[in-house]
């Protein structure tokens, strides 16, 4: 067996690297579609049946509906002038609050289709929580399912931010978000600049360095083109 794919390889080896490279690609988009579908951040899976926390979460989705994907945020309204809110003012954070928990949330459509990308369309589940004693702010709960790590789910956080951000701000609230998901967006979004440049810059370093050794831009750029290709068609196997 080992003979006949060697001798095959031998006599053709364009068609085997062209197999390789077209499975490698394909792997790769794969990958980057379906990573977030089969994975998740619920650690109570993982944990045994006999501990506290993991008999809790099972509790929680079997007696009261927690759906083992959903990310609660909190969003914080509160006068611009920081003044008290009053009775009235209440009652409009509510009705604000249930009208947000009707809209449904549109995942806004990339620049670039991805393959086999999830549709994270939604309509969030929104309830009032409790106004702070001494009456500075008023609580919401917020939830959104889907894989908090999933760069879809945080495009559509980000559109029901603004949603939620320009709803408050006609009716004369500010508003201020976190939890986890909104963390996860805030710093993946402040990073995102300072990722790109030092990306670019290691990546041309590493180039420069295989010019210099190998004396061949070709010969330098190859090695990087099978790392990507290999790492790709890991992630996508």
């Amino acid at each position: 067996m080992i003979r006949a794919l060697t001798g095959f390889s031998t006599r053709n080896p364009w068609k085997v690297i062209a197999l390789w490279a077209v499975l490698g690609i394909a792997l790769t988009i794969l990958g980057q579609a379906l990573v977030f579908r089969a994975t998740q951040s619920n650690t109570g899976d993982f944990l045994p049946s006999t501990y506290d926390s993991a008999a809790a979460l099972k509790v929680a989705e079997e007696r009261f509906g927690v759906k083992p994907d959903a990310n609660t945020l909190t969003v914080l309204v509160a006068r611009p002038d920081g003044a008290p809110l009053s009775g009235a003012d209440e009652r409009r954070i509510d009705e604000e609050a249930a009208q947000l928990g009707r809209h449904r949330v549109a995942m806004p459509k990339p620049e670039q289709e991805t393959p086999f990308a999830r549709d994270h369309s939604q309509t969030p589940k929104v309830a009032p929580v409790m106004t702070a004693p001494e009456r500075g702010f008023r609580l919401l709960s917020v939830e959104l399912q889907g894989n908090p790590q999933d760069p879809g789910l945080h495009d559509t956080y980000r559109a029901f931010r603004e949603h939620a951000r320009a709803g408050f701000a006609e009716a004369g609230f500010r508003t201020g978000y976190t939890g986890g998901l909104a963390s996860t967006v805030d710093g993946v979004d402040a990073e995102e600049t300072r990722s790109r440049v030092v990306g670019i810059v290691m990546l041309g370093v590493i180039v420069l360095l295989h010019v210099l050794v190998f004396r061949s831009v070709l010969a330098a750029l190859l090695p990087l083109i099978v790392v990507t290709v290999i790492g790709g068609a890991a992630t996508g196997t």
